[in-house]
């Protein structure tokens, strides 16, 4: 027989008496003296009822998070900090807004973290949920929706995101060891100073992202889409980029030492102050970018497309630009010392 939870405990006193409660003494009437009590006008009541209330499981859940909106601060804080691994859990099952309502409420609280550790949400909608600082080692958020969703410094340590929407996300700060990032969409993603240094991320769209100052350092980016990103001082050195979309991307001052960008499409792209040096980029379409202050030497760019580029103060020593197309390309003031010419002829 299922047990009532309006029964009083073991702990609980029973109404009758003429002797009024004390604040220290145990809850009247089990869990509807705690609903009594939330009510009082006396702040340490309604603090006494939110500990008796979690004694109660999910009905007493139910009256303490009403209390997160409590007119008095230390019954919200009170109640902030109740709200532990197993209860978080049951909260999330209660929508975003209500999460992200203890959230703001709970972030400045010393104790209060976010522990959703190895935690299953998989295919669950959580589009624009605050997650920043949480742990989420080892979570399965494989097909998850967290477009908006707030992951500022969250730990994705060994994180199922397979398939996962992050579109619009704050992923700044985050830690993505031994994450899984297949077929996860990062359009418009913030992933500043984000480390994905040897990861798998071929195929993956980042259109219109923000990747400044982060380390893709070998990573595989096959196919990936950086459309219009921002990824200004970006580090790629090493990075495959074979047929990889740099459209119209901001990619001034990048690291792309040793890359692999072979018939990339670079059409358009803000490169000024980029590093090529030794990079293949043959067959790549720099077709009216901007490469101002790039340094080329030691790069491949057999059959390399410049048409209509600008290439004020790029360094071209000694590269092979014999198969190069330099169709209405600006070549004022850069350095083509030792370079193969198109003509064949060596530029002294």
């Amino acid at each position: 027989m299922p047990e009532n939870p309006d029964r009083p405990k073991e702990y609980d006193a029973v109404l009758g008496g003429q002797i009024p409660s004390l604040l220290s003494g145990a809850v009247l009437g089990g869990l509807a003296g705690a609903k009594h009590r939330l009510k009082s006008e006396v702040v340490e009541y309604r603090i006494g009822a939110l500990r008796e209330a979690l004694n109660y499981g999910n009905a007493g859940l139910e009256l303490i998070i009403p209390m997160l909106e409590d007119k008095a601060r230390e019954v919200r804080d009170a109640a902030c900090l109740l709200f532990r691994k197993s209860e978080q859990i049951i909260l999330l099952t209660h929508g975003v807004a209500v999460w992200n309502k203890w959230r703001v409420r709970s972030i400045h609280l010393e104790g209060c973290d976010v522990d959703l550790k190895e935690v299953n949400l998989s295919g669950v909608d959580l589009s624009g949920v605050d997650f920043s600082k949480a742990d989420l080692c080892g979570a399965n958020l494989c097909g998850a929706n967290l477009c908006g969703a707030n992951l500022c410094g969250a730990n994705l340590c060994g994180t199922n995101l397979c398939g996962a929407n992050l579109r619009k996300a704050n992923l700044k700060g985050v830690n993505f060891k031994g994450a899984d990032l297949s077929k996860a969409n990062f359009q418009e993603a913030d992933l500043s100073g984000a480390d994905l240094r040897g990861f798998n991320l071929s195929y993956l769209n980042f259109r219109w992202g923000k990747l400044n100052q982060a380390n893709l350092c070998g990573a595989d980016l096959r196919w990936a889409n950086f459309f219009q990103a921002s990824c200004k001082g970006i580090n790629l050195s090493e990075a495959n980029l074979y047929t990889a979309n740099l459209r119209e991307a901001n990619l001034s001052e990048a690291n792309l030492s040793e890359a692999n960008l072979t018939i990339a499409n670079l059409e358009k792209t803000y490169l000024s102050d980029a590093n090529f040096s030794g990079a293949n980029v043959s067959g790549a379409n720099f077709r009216e970018a901007n490469v101002s202050g790039a340094n080329f030497m030691g790069a491949d760019l057999n059959n390399t497309d410049l048409s209509d580029a600008f290439l004020y103060r790029a360094n071209f020593k000694g590269v092979d630009l014999s198969d190069a197309f330099l169709y209405r390309t600006n070549m004022e003031g850069a350095d083509f010392q030792g370079a193969i010419m198109p003509n064949c002829t060596i530029h002294e």
